[in-house]
């Protein structure tokens, strides 16, 4: 039985290292290229802080989608959680669009991340994941609450998790 030397095992990792790095770099061009074909672009999600869905608001199923066209609408719906050492954001209804999503109050540690949002002609499309984990000694309603830059001519908000969109918001009719 022949040994295999040690520069031939590495000349083997190399050309492997080198090939999957042109696979992949391939892989993002084809999708930044359908992502133009088909208008995407993407916009920056700007976390809005210091606020709580308000605990008068009752849940029809598991999690809770908003977005919020002015401060009046805001204010029905979020409280503002102050402390000594924390100052709210202030979202600009002007420039922005304000949404939030949230989840039944539950007893597991539960995070709610924005993984990104992008426009695609009238719409934008926001891609959130939620993520358990342990059990805790109380309840809690996990929730995000974001803005994302206006753009002229967006007449609906998408809300999309595993690749499926799971709640579609008119602009023209907010919550």
């Amino acid at each position: 039985m022949k040994k295999i030397g040690t520069k031939a095992i590495l000349f083997c990792l190399a050309l492997i290292a080198t090939s999957c790095n042109g696979c992949s770099s391939q892989k993002q061009k084809s999708a930044e290229t359908s992502a133009a074909a088909v208008g995407s672009r993407a916009v920056e999600a700007t976390p809005v802080s210091g606020y709580f869905l308000k605990n008068t608001y009752v849940f029809d199923g598991d999690t809770a989608f908003f977005v919020f066209g002015d401060q009046a609408s805001f204010d029905k719906y979020m409280g503002v959680g102050r402390t000594m050492s924390n100052n709210p954001s202030v979202p600009s209804f002007a420039e922005n669009i304000v949404a939030a999503i949230a989840l039944k109050p539950t007893d597991v540690q539960t995070a709610v991340d924005v993984a990104g949002v992008e426009t695609k002609g009238d719409k934008a499309v926001v891609h959130f994941e939620v993520s358990p984990g342990e059990k805790i000694g109380y309840t809690m309603t996990p929730q995000i609450l974001f803005s994302f830059p206006k753009t002229e001519g967006l007449k609906t908000v998408e809300f999309v998790t595993g690749g499926k969109a799971v709640k579609t918001i008119s602009l023209d009719r907010g919550i």
